[in-house]
Protein backbone atom coordinates (compact mmCIF):
# COMPACT_ATOMS: atom_id res chain seq x y z
CA UNK A 1 0.00 0.00 0.00
CA UNK A 2 1.94 3.30 -1.17
CA UNK A 3 0.26 6.48 -0.58
CA UNK A 4 0.20 9.21 -2.98
CA UNK A 5 -0.84 13.12 -3.85
CA UNK A 6 -2.70 13.83 -6.18
CA UNK A 7 -4.63 17.06 -7.49
CA UNK A 8 -8.05 17.06 -8.57
CA UNK A 9 -9.64 19.30 -10.85
CA UNK A 10 -13.24 20.10 -10.87
CA UNK A 11 -15.51 20.58 -13.56
CA UNK A 12 -16.77 24.48 -13.71
CA UNK A 13 -20.25 23.21 -13.65
CA UNK A 14 -19.38 21.70 -10.41
CA UNK A 15 -17.36 24.18 -8.28
CA UNK A 16 -19.97 25.30 -6.14
CA UNK A 17 -20.41 21.83 -4.73
CA UNK A 18 -17.30 21.52 -4.34
CA UNK A 19 -17.71 20.36 -0.50
CA UNK A 20 -19.88 17.54 -1.60
CA UNK A 21 -16.61 16.38 -4.20
CA UNK A 22 -14.74 16.13 -1.09
CA UNK A 23 -16.84 14.75 1.12
CA UNK A 24 -16.72 11.98 -0.99
CA UNK A 25 -13.08 12.14 -0.87
CA UNK A 26 -12.79 11.77 2.49
CA UNK A 27 -15.21 8.86 2.39
CA UNK A 28 -12.82 6.85 0.07
CA UNK A 29 -9.60 7.47 2.08
CA UNK A 30 -8.33 10.55 0.95
CA UNK A 31 -6.15 12.58 3.70
CA UNK A 32 -4.81 15.84 4.30
CA UNK A 33 -7.05 17.21 1.78
CA UNK A 34 -7.20 21.34 0.95
CA UNK A 35 -10.00 22.57 -0.74
CA UNK A 36 -8.97 25.62 -3.41
CA UNK A 37 -12.98 26.29 -4.81
CA UNK A 38 -10.95 29.86 -6.58
CA UNK A 39 -9.57 27.65 -9.04
CA UNK A 40 -11.81 24.56 -9.04
CA UNK A 41 -8.64 22.38 -7.36
CA UNK A 42 -8.53 19.50 -4.73
CA UNK A 43 -5.66 18.71 -3.30
CA UNK A 44 -4.72 15.54 -0.91
CA UNK A 45 -3.25 11.62 -0.57
CA UNK A 46 -4.85 8.63 -1.17
CA UNK A 47 -3.99 5.16 -1.30
CA UNK A 48 -2.68 4.65 -4.88
CA UNK A 49 -5.04 1.56 -5.62
CA UNK A 50 -8.15 3.99 -5.20
CA UNK A 51 -6.69 6.85 -7.54
CA UNK A 52 -8.85 4.94 -10.48
CA UNK A 53 -11.91 5.98 -8.12
CA UNK A 54 -11.50 9.58 -8.07
CA UNK A 55 -11.54 9.82 -11.99
CA UNK A 56 -15.15 8.42 -11.51
CA UNK A 57 -16.25 11.18 -9.13
CA UNK A 58 -19.26 13.35 -10.65
CA UNK A 59 -17.48 16.67 -11.17
CA UNK A 60 -14.16 15.60 -11.42
CA UNK A 61 -12.56 16.68 -14.80
CA UNK A 62 -8.66 15.44 -14.28
CA UNK A 63 -6.48 13.62 -11.45
CA UNK A 64 -2.30 13.98 -11.57
CA UNK A 65 -0.05 13.07 -9.25
CA UNK A 66 1.12 15.93 -6.97
CA UNK A 67 4.54 17.05 -7.76
CA UNK A 68 6.91 18.77 -5.08
CA UNK A 69 9.18 21.86 -6.13
CA UNK A 70 11.74 23.37 -3.54
CA UNK A 71 13.34 26.57 -5.23
CA UNK A 72 17.34 27.02 -3.55
CA UNK A 73 17.20 30.86 -1.77
CA UNK A 74 17.65 34.04 -3.51
CA UNK A 75 21.13 34.26 -2.05
CA UNK A 76 22.09 30.39 -2.85
CA UNK A 77 24.89 29.60 -5.55
CA UNK A 78 24.04 28.94 -8.94
CA UNK A 79 24.23 25.22 -9.29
Amino acid sequence: MTTVSLLVSVTEEYLDRMPEIVQTLESIGMTNIQSMEAVGVITGSLDDSKVSDVSDIEGVAQVKPSREIQILPPDSEIQ
